[in-house]
């Protein structure tokens, strides 16, 4: 500026709302929605965000954000772990559940081959298959679920084993 005077500073002050306005930018508002909430045109927003000194600041603000939100999540991994353990030790969760579970182990611990994509395909059809049992378990006779169940374990079966075959075949081309 002409006058000598820092972008972004208001006769050589700070304006108070642009601290709150990095909080705001970071958290993913837009130029406009930062502007209303601070009560500031949104030009002063557009300003303050391409000054190089507050682009630093909100970049900062926003990897420690990012910073947080991970330590959060590493925090809950081990929980997250137990629940799984809990479900896959307990006999009396229904097999499919306990399937799920030592899968999404298995899973995340890079046991299982395929693609992302098969993964993916793999725990809907799984979701799909135990919200089907479990309408199965309440409308039908014991006798007709349990037939139901063991053409499911026959079906996954049968899945793991071609698989398997295609895994073969894929690491002999």
């Amino acid at each position: 500026m002409s006058d000598g005077r820092k972008p972004g500073t208001k006769r050589g002050r700070r304006h108070p709302a642009r601290g709150r306005a990095l909080a705001l930018l970071a958290g993913g508002r837009s130029d406009t929605e930062a502007a209303e909430a601070l009560g500031v045109s949104r030009s002063t927003v557009w300003k303050w965000r391409t000054d190089p000194a507050f682009a630093v600041e909100l970049e900062k603000v926003r990897e420690k954000r990012i910073q947080d939100a991970t330590a959060r999540l590493d925090a809950l991994v081990a929980d997250a772990v137990e629940v799984l353990a809990i479900v896959l030790r307990d006999a009396e969760a229904p097999t499919m559940l306990r399937l799920r579970a030592a899968a999404e182990v298995l899973d995340r611990a890079g046991l299982l081959a395929g693609e992302a994509a098969q993964r993916r395909m793999r725990r809907e059809f799984d979701a799909n298959a135990t919200l089907l049992l479990d309408v199965a378990k309440r409308e039908l006779d014991p006798e007709a679920y349990g037939r139901l169940v063991e053409a499911t374990v026959h079906v996954y079966a049968q899945a793991e084993t071609d698989a398997a075959t295609r895994a073969d075949e894929s690491g002999r081309l």
